[in-house]
């Protein structure tokens, strides 16, 4: 008998696919399903991060029942062109939902014949059933550099300082794009040159100069799929770490990489690795006083995707003395990356759950003295009557627009944020 999931934080393929497009400027989805998938899609996003992104409209073909029985090509073939007429854009995606994918749509063969018109489209199958919100991302970053590799044939031009980033998800958790933007300024506080794929600044152009790149700097298991494939199909070395680089010791290791990939930059990559360190020491130090006066050491309960979750235990255990009852990842990893959790964390609980009411009652059971998760935790918060930190979607009823996690601004900012919730 199949098990039931209540309050459920995981979208389909299709919702992440759309909330991916989503990022990238100059970048049109065009969702080949039911209008239903549509109006989820902008619910469930907007609503998850706060409605602090519900100026974006949705092209969608809204397929009835009459093309779900003689099937819809000749309804996209429609919405293809009426798109490119109404919305601006200099690429156009078609994703595909559940049911033109269950009808057999030749998604494939409009996209081509509305290419050959001299419109900028490709297509990426995405139907609901052939997996979650988290696998969208590799699917789509693949799908579009397939697609613009077939559409704008250039040659190579490698420049050494270029380096793209990949393993960060758009509108997966709330600091993505805050994430992104202190990688990039540490980057280009370096000599490099960012590639901004998602958020801010990123272009078409810039998806068209991903093969130019002189290096990929790849976090988490989504990032090391698109880097291997970059290698192969481009050549482009790469650097993989299986974690977001929170605290002091995660930007530490990025600048090591780096300096071991550019020796002849590593005096200075260096010298930015020392100046961070003193940096947030002098600002921890300042802390020292309140931790102790306020004996900010306590029991907490993480809960998020494994990316977040994790490493932020991690970071909040060694690095700022908390004691960490539970980690409980809410997104479907697989088997591999869950033994590696259970290795990583052999001192600690760490439970695999998507259920909200199963993670309430493993809340209740350990009664914390302070949550980060979502806003899906707010109500067992108020119960124990403790304080939740928000690391993770949903976040309604906050809007979070550039704010970071990462790096010295970004640590401080959340041990600032952990200490407030104690002292007031």
């Amino acid at each position: 008998m199949a098990d039931y999931i209540e309050f459920n934080r995981n979208g389909c393929l299709l919702q992440g696919a759309v909330s991916v497009l989503k990022a990238i400027g100059g970048v049109v989805p065009i969702i080949h399903s039911t209008a239903g998938c549509a109006v989820q899609e902008k619910y469930i996003s907007n609503a998850a991060n706060g409605y602090a992104a519900d100026n974006y409209t949705l092209a969608c073909t809204n397929v009835i029942e009459k093309q779900i029985i003689f099937g819809g090509s000749a309804r996209l073939r429609e919405q293809i062109k009426n798109t490119v007429k109404v919305l601006e854009g200099e690429l156009y995606v078609v994703v595909s939902g559940c049911a033109s994918e269950i009808v057999g749509d030749d998604m494939g063969a409009m996209t081509k014949e509305a290419a050959e018109q001299g419109y900028p489209v490709i297509n990426i199958s995405t139907p609901g059933f052939k997996g979650h919100s988290f696998d969208a991302y590799v699917k789509v970053t693949r799908g579009i550099i397939e697609g613009l590799s077939r559409s704008y044939n250039q040659e190579l031009a490698v420049d050494r300082d270029l380096i793209n980033i990949f393993g960060i998800a758009p509108n997966i958790d709330p600091y993505w794009e805050g994430n992104l933007g202190e990688l990039y300024n540490l980057l280009e506080e370096a000599g490099f040159r960012a590639n901004p794929l998602f958020g801010y600044r990123s272009t078409v152009e810039n998806w068209k100069q991903i093969r130019n790149a002189g290096l990929n700097v790849v976090f988490t298991g989504w990032g090391l799929e698109i880097a291997r494939y970059l290698e192969e199909k481009f050549g482009t070395p790469y650097i993989y770490m299986d974690e977001v680089p929170f605290g002091i010791e995660g930007i530490e290791e990025i600048l090591e990489r780096l300096a071991d990939a550019y020796q002849d930059k590593k005096e200075l990559l260096d010298r930015i690795r020392w100046q961070a360190r003193d940096k947030y020491l002098y600002f921890l130090s300042k802390l020292a006083p309140c931790y102790y006066r306020h004996h900010i050491q306590k029991e907490a309960v993480l809960v998020g995707p494994s990316y977040i979750a994790a490493p932020l235990a991690k970071f909040l255990e060694n690095g700022f003395g908390q004691i960490v009852r539970s980690v409980i990842i809410t997104n479907n990893i697989p088997r591999h990356e869950k033994e590696q959790l259970l290795k990583k964390f052999e001192n600690s609980e760490i439970i695999f759950s998507e259920d909200g009411r199963r993670i309430e009652d493993r809340i209740r059971a350990i009664r914390p003295e302070i949550i980060l998760g979502s806003q899906l935790e707010t109500s067992i918060a108020k119960e124990l009557d403790i304080p939740v930190l928000y690391i993770s979607l949903p976040t309604e009823g906050r809007i979070i627009l550039n704010k970071s996690l990462l790096g010295v601004s970004g640590s401080l900012a959340l041990l600032e944020a952990y200490s407030n919730a104690f002292t007031r």
